[in-house]
């Protein structure tokens, strides 16, 4: 039996997002120049489940289905609305009904797996337990123990409860997401409704939790990666990696004959390159141009955007920004929508910048 997915989307609590012109809807920024929300729909599709169920509050939903093409398939979404501020166990009763007694895979809609979803999916089985909890760092929870399952009346136990509660200090940031993706067993989703009441302020924790103290089963799950937009530009650059590393090489045979091309690569019909040398997993976007450049593993270039004499890598350049003879080469860098980056030749010799609240600007 297939599980059904079910996509948790909301708006972010961060500031000015480091990309100007970014949504705050976290699931719709571009990574890979697609929204990071059409990934997790290709995740999902990938592993052949076709029935998906995003959830979140009214608005959310109409600027989400706004982004989404029929190419992603949108006609054959549901959509589960949310009243504004709730819980984890109040999105889960409002998509309970669309959901059924059916297994299902929690996913937030800003965030990506390291790996494909078919290993959940393949985690789904007559003899799998209730909750299913991807976790990909339990070094520092765990020690020398491995992950297991939990059953009976006990509860979670104390390292159980460790790895999933939010982390407090910067070096643990990537244990902060262990407990947000979550593969619910036949029937598991509204049996945890029943366990945890609306005075409750429930998160998979909480929920783990009482699931286990009612004698179901939970098991923590070794996942590869994950990954989750939180306002941090390392984010988008980090899902920016994990969303190229599935693309797929789309290159007209003239534009090869051009410029060197390795790799996977997918520039738009409509993009130009010449004299430049790319590597992949690169993606270049409609009406992009590309001169005397270089362009490195793990970059988007997004519609419009003009690359000449530039080198540049492991980077997203948004829609029609301009990096035009800076001089060295741009790595691991966030170019907003419609920015210049150029080298100035006049006199007297200085640098200019101009830099927002919240940016960041490394000079080498």
């Amino acid at each position: 039996m297939l599980p059904k997915a079910v996509i948790v989307v909301g708006r972010g609590s961060f500031g000015d997002p480091p990309v100007r012109g970014a949504s705050m809807i976290p699931a719709l920024e571009p990574v890979a120049n697609r929204p990071i929300i059409q990934h997790v729909l290709d995740g999902f599709r990938a592993a052949s489940i076709n029935e998906l169920i995003i959830a979140g509050e009214a608005d959310t939903l109409i600027a989400v289905s706004n982004c989404l093409t029929p190419e992603d398939g949108a006609g054959e979404l549901e959509y589960a609305i949310c009243e504004p501020g709730l819980d984890m166990a109040a999105t889960l009763r409002s998509v309970a009904r669309l959901v059924g007694d059916s297994p299902c895979i929690l996913q937030p809609g800003d965030g990506l797996l390291g790996e494909p979803v078919a290993s959940l999916v393949h985690s789904v089985t007559p003899d799998s337990p209730d909750l299913i909890l991807p976790v990909p760092d339990l070094t520092n929870a765990l020690g020398d123990e491995e992950p297991g399952a939990v059953n009976g009346s006990a509860g979670l136990g104390s390292w159980e409860r460790t790895i999933l509660r939010p982390a407090t200090n910067g070096s643990s940031r990537h244990v902060d997401a262990n407990a947000e993706v979550a593969v619910f067993g036949p029937g598991a989703l509204r049996r945890a409704c029943e366990l945890v009441g609306p005075e409750d302020r429930a998160d998979l924790a909480l929920i783990a939790d009482r699931l286990s103290s009612a004698g179901a089963s939970v098991r923590f799950q070794l996942a590869e990666s994950w990954r989750r937009y939180n306002g941090d530009g390392r984010d988008l650059l980090e899902l920016n990696r994990l969303a190229l590393d599935a693309l797929c090489s789309d290159v007209r045979p003239s534009l090869r004959a051009e410029n060197r091309i390795e790799g996977r690569v997918a520039i738009h019909p409509t993009a130009s390159a010449r004299a430049s040398v790319i590597i992949g997993p690169t993606v270049i976007g409609e009406g992009a141009s590309i001169e005397n450049a270089y362009i490195g593993p793990y970059t988007s270039v997004g519609a419009g955007a003009r690359i000449e004499g530039a080198e540049i890598e492991r980077s997203i350049i948004s829609p029609g920004a301009t990096v035009v003879h800076v001089g060295g080469r741009l790595v691991s860098s966030l170019v907003g929508r419609n920015a210049r980056v150029f080298r100035d030749f006049s006199l007297p010799r200085a640098m200019r910048l101009w830099v927002g609240d919240g940016d960041e600007v490394a000079l080498c």
